[in-house]
């Protein structure tokens, strides 16, 4: 929310966050024009979902994903 609430504005772009509960509906939403860009997927996630949709998808610029830790008491 950083860069949507302080930064795209004095560059002159609305970003607007839209929410799916469904990983595929991104990649339906994106070739449907539905939605602008999909910043949520990685490479191979993206390469799946297009060989089993057939879709024609290409990531333009790799992302990155937060870390995140899973911890057990056992």
């Amino acid at each position: 929310m950083v860069i949507k609430d302080n930064l795209a504005a004095k560059e002159g772009l609305d970003i607007q966050i839209v929410k799916f509960n469904d990983w595929l509906q991104l990649n339906t939403a994106l070739i449907d024009a539905e939605i602008d860009t999909n910043y949520f997927q990685h490479r191979p996630f993206m390469n799946n979902a297009a060989k089993e949709l057939n879709l024609n998808l290409v990531m333009l610029n790799p992302g990155f994903l937060n870390p995140l830790g899973i911890y057990s008491n056992g």
